[in-house]
């Protein structure tokens, strides 16, 4: 089995694809940044650009830098070998999400989702949140001890954004199984041929329950998000399966981030007691604290873009046809944008211009829900357990390139 890329033989001196990097990138993130901030990265045949500046104008400008990137991702993921009926197929679906097109496709995807993710319209779900906040302790709270990631934010995250969308709580855990084969592939890692098929039978799946679930709500209404996004579809805008592509990427993009933003999060307080002591004599400074958390260690390492023009780039020739790796995890300790960006402050005064929910028309959609949660459940958590603390070594996800979260977090209170 060959892929379009080089071996281990050929990696450079930053190597991005090391096991260890995903636990611990800020180093590595800080060399690059300083070194040679755009650099040519063999292995996956891609530019990575770690400064803040780049960063940002990279992803504000889908005329220069398109999101329509799938196919040169597969080329680069995929062995060589795999045939058609599953690199066609993967393709296409990837073809029809907000996250790999550019507008006015781009637009008309986004523009129903974006009232439903409006301000007003995500109001009333700070009491949902916090409802489901406490079930969640109450589960845990005699028995003193849990698993962060596995018993409070994963099921956190899906139980918040599959009650928002109208999945049942009976089906919900599906989507865990479909995000968990997606991930990988959507995370820019390399695949074998069995990855590759167990990405695609997750993708079809995932958008056949969630287009009869569309199709139902067409019939009969209810009060959750699918209804809303389908009672304002029209065929002649897109087709069914590219809403039910917007659904999967809206459930997605709620369940496995927010989860990797809530870990890091944590582990960043827990890891700060200084910060932490502030919110316990002041609780209203959660809500200030949540951008700085977003900033110190978000869920996104990376994200791709394809160069559609010649031009320089930090100094570098950029060729059309290539791709680029945009480092927001780099860009957010940039000490000229951050002074001491490797220090946690939760009174940093411009710790608002992160770039973790990106920019320009790709900044995420669901980026006030994912600040609602974050303050709600911090201010319960270390109120309800005021002894939270770590009780043995964190466990961090694998084989993913862009995201990065905890998959276990053994805690005692």
């Amino acid at each position: 089995m060959s892929y379009a890329v080089a071996s281990n033989a050929f990696y450079p001196r930053y190597d991005l694809l090391d096991p260890a990097f995903a636990q611990s990138p800020y180093p590595l993130l800080r060399r690059m940044r300083s070194e040679e901030p755009v650099f040519w990265f063999e292995p996956l045949n891609t530019w990575v650009v770690t400064r803040y500046e780049e960063v940002s104008s990279i992803l504000r400008d889908p005329v220069r830098f398109s999101s329509r990137r799938a196919d040169r991702m597969l080329q680069a993921q995929l062995p060589l070998d795999t045939p058609a009926s599953i690199r066609e197929p993967i393709a296409h679906v990837m073809s029809l999400a907000a996250m790999f097109s550019d507008p006015p496709v781009h637009t008309q995807l986004r523009s129903e989702a974006n009232k439903g993710f409006s301000p007003r319209a995500m109001a009333p779900m700070a009491q949902r949140i916090q409802k489901v906040t406490d079930e969640l302790i109450d589960q845990v709270e005699a028995q003193g001890t849990m698993d962060g990631f596995l018993d409070f934010f994963e099921p956190f995250a899906l139980t918040v954004i599959g009650d928002l969308m109208g999945v049942p709580r009976e089906d919900q855990h599906l989507f865990i199984s479909w995000t968990q084969k997606t991930t990988k592939l959507l995370g820019g890692a390399k695949l074998t041929l069995e990855e590759a098929q167990s990405s695609l039978r997750a993708f079809e799946e995932m958008n056949t329950y969630l287009a009869q679930a569309l199709a139902e709500r067409q019939q009969r209404p209810r009060d959750d998000m699918m209804s809303f996004l389908v009672a304002g579809y029209s065929p002649e805008r897109f087709p069914m399966e590219a809403l039910a592509g917007m659904c999967s990427e809206i459930i997605g993009g709620a369940n496995a981030p927010t989860g990797d933003t809530l870990g890091n999060a944590l582990l960043a307080c827990l890891s700060h007691p200084e910060e932490l002591e502030k919110t316990r004599r002041e609780p209203g400074l959660w809500k200030a604290a949540v951008p700085e958390l977003l900033r110190y260690d978000g869920p996104i390492l990376f994200w791709s873009r394809l160069a559609m023009e010649d031009g320089v780039l930090g100094g570098k020739r950029i060729r059309a046809g290539q791709m680029v790796y945009a480092s927001l995890a780099g860009a957010n300790r940039d000490p000229d944008v951050f002074p001491e960006p490797d220090r946690l402050d939760f009174s940093r005064p411009n710790a608002h211009k992160h770039v973790s929910f990106s920019f320009g028309p790709h900044h995420c959609i669901g980026a006030g829900l994912a600040r609602m949660e974050m303050a709600i459940v911090f201010e319960t958590l270390f109120r309800r357990l005021p002894r939270l603390r770590l009780s043995g070594p964190v466990r961090w996800r694998e084989g993913s390139l862009t995201t990065r979260g905890p998959v276990s977090i053994p805690l005692v209170f």
